[in-house]
């Protein structure tokens, strides 16, 4: 019973109604030329035969298609364009005649057709998007679309993989935050250098008072004269961000999408100056692999009930190296949302909260000592990221 409801299944998705109306017609017509002696309803029942046979020989010549859909640019920013770059090539020797595909990109489904496609070519069709929103755009498989030219059966065929197009919120240049404490390998604010911070530099010569287990023997013997070698401090700063993904804290979307500009500029101005990276939104988590996943992580993150004391702590955990801590929410979180930063973080951790309200002015102030930023549009935000280093 499984196997004949399975057949029927199939049936229904591969013959399409005016298919299955064709094959009803044909049955009907013959009965009536058989046990009722109509002439003419043999001569109609001949000719649904015959449009069958023309569509099952049409559908078992050769005709699939091999693809890839290609979006450019891999990543954009919010209000930007991408395009979806469809391209499809045969091996058989048959050529394939205008074929259509199927994609979805995003909500919206696409039928393309193509040109002919012949063995040895390529053919490209291109869709173009614009003015795209953050986020992440989900692009689905690219499906041909078989058959026969008459339309009695229908089915289709993966030929891509599927895709996606990743859109960053938009970003600005920004002056260097204050560092905070370099701390060392455990975690632990220190100003003392190991040689565990240290890393080979280059070598020069001996000065009095250079620790003799330095030296490097074998070039001091080369040269006749003594040699040492120099060393540079390789611990690094540690840039934590951590952007507050609860809807209760921000009075439209239109905030936490600034506030995801803000972080994402935030991250940007760090790589440049070196820094280490983590960031934090939500179920969102990034450290220690630069800015481009980060950038990655905004685009993914979405409104969603969080903690804001909780998020912190996480971010401290997730990076207890953090050496400056930018803490990104909405105009509604608490008034106290300084003193719970300050109090959640340890005293040598540099602190910066940015709430992002677009109703709101955009002001430098201090709290609980912790500097504030009110930004209402994202272009007011490299004067008083300067104003805070001031």
């Amino acid at each position: 019973m499984g196997d004949i409801e399975f057949s029927f299944d199939a049936f229904k998705r591969l013959v399409t109604p005016l298919g299955r109306s064709l094959l009803l017609i044909g049955l009907l017509a013959w009965l009536l030329a058989v046990f009722g002696e109509w002439p003419v309803m043999q001569i109609a029942a001949i000719t649904c035969l015959i449009l069958w046979l023309v569509a099952l020989v049409t559908v078992v010549i050769p005709g699939s298609l091999t693809g890839r859909a290609t979006v450019v640019p891999a990543r954009t920013v919010a209000g930007e364009s991408a395009v979806v770059a469809l391209s499809a090539s045969t091996e058989g020797a048959v050529p394939v005649l205008s074929p259509v595909v199927n994609i979805d990109v995003g909500n919206e489904r696409h039928a393309v057709r193509l040109p002919t496609v012949r063995r040895g070519d390529e053919v490209t069709e291109e869709l173009y998007f614009t003015d795209l929103p953050r986020g992440v755009i989900p692009v689905s498989p690219a499906r041909q679309e078989r058959g026969d030219p008459i339309g009695l059966i229908r089915w289709f065929q993966q030929i891509t993989h599927s895709n996606e197009i990743l859109v960053m919120p938009r970003t600005i240049d920004l002056p260097t935050l204050p560092g905070g404490a370099i701390r060392d390998q455990e975690g632990r604010p220190s100003d003392e250098v190991s040689m565990s911070d240290l890393a080979f530099h280059a070598l020069r010569e001996y000065v009095p008072g250079d620790d003799l287990r330095h030296v490097h023997w074998r070039s001091s013997a080369k040269t006749d004269t003594l040699m040492v070698r120099q060393y540079l401090d390789s611990r690094r700063n540690h840039q934590t961000i951590v952007v507050d993904s609860s809807p209760e804290s921000y009075r439209h979307d239109d905030d936490f999408e600034l506030a995801l500009s803000v972080a994402a500029s935030f991250a940007i101005r760090a790589a440049s100056d070196g820094l280490d990276l983590s960031f934090l939104c939500g179920a969102h988590a990034v450290t220690n692999r630069g800015a481009e996943a980060v950038l990655d992580a905004t685009c993914r993150a979405e409104l969603e009930e969080t903690d804001l004391g909780a998020s912190v702590r996480q971010g401290m955990r997730l990076a207890p190296e953090t050496s400056q801590l930018v803490l990104v929410t909405g105009g509604k979180a608490g008034r106290d949302s300084g003193s719970m930063l300050r109090s959640s973080l340890p005293i040598e951790v540099n602190a910066l909260l940015v709430k992002a309200d677009h109703r709101n002015m955009s002001l430098l102030g201090r709290d609980y000592g912790v500097t504030q930023i009110d930004i209402a549009k994202l272009e007011d935000l490299p004067r008083l990221v300067d104003g805070a280093n001031r």
